[in-house]
């Protein structure tokens, strides 16, 4: 086989596994989806290879060893925080890890590749119901309620008490009228839905969001 059709079958590879990965991103409307992915694995594939023609043999890697500082700049780009929780981390992942298996590809390790490609597809997949699983017994919030007065913040802790619910008290802000206090909240998902049904039932509560 001559080293030009040895390379289209490397980008050919690259652009299967990274189609793949950047389908399941896709589909669960991740911010990096198909398209994205799918040319980030073609780009480490294409920089190895070229690492390798440039390189000398003492340092075939130089260009390679780039692609991980590049990789990082598109990662960052998917992470964004919204309030006290950090979205796109998973997304910024599977960017690094598809660039690792184009790198591999490119490099000649089908074998490694695909069982990687496999592994991280598993991850991706199966583990969400293990994680939406655990979620149901062990769910954290950030609640901001609003009240009247400045006295209620133990007959809101008595009921998160009561309800099973572990709090901690983050901050509060105070003015003449109006309270609103920050609380950490975990419990069990059925525990924090029969707590929100107090919050909007109870007449001292202003306002409230999580």
């Amino acid at each position: 086989m001559s080293v030009l059709a040895d390379e289209i079958i490397k980008i050919g590879l690259s652009l299967l596994v990274g189609s793949l990965l950047g389908l399941e991103r896709e589909y669960r409307n991740k911010p990096a989806g198909f398209r994205t992915i799918a040319l980030i694995c073609v780009g480490a594939t294409l920089f190895t290879i070229l690492s390798h023609r440039l390189g000398n043999e003492g340092n075939s890697d130089r260009v390679a060893a780039n692609i991980i500082t590049g990789i990082g700049f598109i990662g960052a780009g998917v992470i964004f925080k919204g309030g006290s929780r950090v979205f796109g981390l998973t997304t910024a992942a599977t960017i690094w890890v598809a660039a690792g298996i184009g790198m591999a590809i490119g490099a000649g390790e089908y074998i490694l590749s695909f069982i990687v490609l496999v592994v991280v597809l598993t991850v991706l997949s199966l583990f969400e119901y293990f994680q939406n699983s655990l979620d149901t017994f062990h769910k954290r919030r950030l609640y901001f309620i609003s009240y009247n007065g400045h006295a209620f913040d133990d007959t809101i802790e008595k009921e998160m008490q009561l309800f099973k619910l572990k709090y901690k008290k983050v901050k509060e802000k105070r003015d003449k009228q109006e309270t609103t206090v920050e609380y950490e909240v975990f419990g069990k998902q059925k525990n924090l839905n029969r707590f929100n049904d107090y919050l909007m039932e109870s007449k001292d509560i202003l306002g409230f969001e999580y």
